[in-house]
């Protein structure tokens, strides 16, 4: 068409030329320059602003982008649900993830990651399908992995500073603040208790009775089903500390031999005339040594 009028309607059947100058079937217009598509295509070497459902040519990093361009959040939805949203603050991906909470500075990724969260508190960062699902107030929760940290109503102030890294790492968790928990079920069964820290796999502290029943604890410890404390951080010196013994009596409780090393001393049941640079532990609770071929009895040992 010669000198077509601007705004010239027409209708195109034919499927011809490379991109970005290709043309395919659909309405154009003459906008006085070059001929564009209605619904977003390219047409006589002209590159609009539209993204096509179907993907775009001829894009170029750092100048084009999908976003925004004044102070407003770029918001995603499925299904007319949300799911994401960045914010200076707060910023969210998967459906339903945050939910309502669209106030304070708190990190949702995974569906219903913090979905019933609607307080103006913040701090936390929840990274799972389901993570952090029910807190709905709590502040300064960190939680990654499936289910991570999910029943935790979140009580403003006492269920603060939990941190639970693993698939349902302190899942059950329903009240109490400053929990570490790391590893795949990781204190999976506390249900409530403050200042207990669980690293491993399947970890559960010795107030778990091994039932698959949840339970109650504070300032307990277990790391590898093998180091274990009672009475952690209370400061009232009254620290327990097991090596090998779930439920430790004294400030330092080890169950089987232990052998010091540094200076070539072992503690052993031995006889330490025959068994040269130990220390034997006797039944009575005294300490032995050797010199040269004379045994020694150290008093007041325990």
């Amino acid at each position: 068409i010669e000198q077509p009028a601007t705004s010239l309607l027409v209708y195109n059947t034919a499927t011809d030329g490379t991109s970005p100058d290709n043309v395919t079937p659909g309405f154009y217009y003459w906008d006085g320059t070059v001929w564009k598509r209605l619904e977003g295509g390219n047409a006589g070497g002209a590159t609009n602003n539209d993204w096509a459902l179907t993907g775009n040519a001829g894009t170029k990093p750092g100048t084009n982008f999908v976003g925004t361009t004044d102070n407003q959040d770029l918001v995603f939805k499925r299904s007319g649900q949300p799911s994401g949203r960045i914010n200076p603050q707060y910023t969210s991906f998967g459906l339903n993830a945050l939910g309502s909470g669209l106030s304070g500075v708190n990190i949702a990724f995974g569906n219903q990651a913090l979905e019933n969260f609607y307080s103006k508190n913040g701090g936390n960062t929840a990274i799972g399908i389901q993570s952090q699902r029910y807190n709905s107030a709590a502040r300064a929760n960190t939680s990654v992995g499936f289910r991570a940290l999910e029943a935790l109503p979140g009580e403003t102030g006492s269920d603060d500073g939990n941190t639970a890294i693993g698939h349902s790492s302190l899942k059950n968790l329903g009240a109490g603040r400053d929990n570490i928990a790391l590893g795949y079920n990781a204190l999976k069964f506390l249900e409530s208790g403050s200042n207990n820290l669980g690293i491993g796999k399947d970890i559960d502290l010795p107030a778990y009775n091994g039932n698959y029943t949840t339970y109650t604890a504070s300032n307990q410890m277990n790391i590898m089903n093998v180091i274990y404390g009672l009475n952690m951080g209370s400061q009232q010196d009254d620290d327990l500390i097991g090596i090998a013994t779930r439920n430790p009596s004294q400030t330092l409780d080890v169950g089987g031999n232990l052998k010091v090393r540094g200076k070539n001393v072992n503690i052993s049941s031995g006889n330490p005339c025959t068994d040269p640079g130990t220390i034997s532990f006797g039944s009575d609770g005294n300490f032995y040594g050797c010199t040269g071929s004379m045994q020694w009895k150290l008093l007041n040992s325990l």
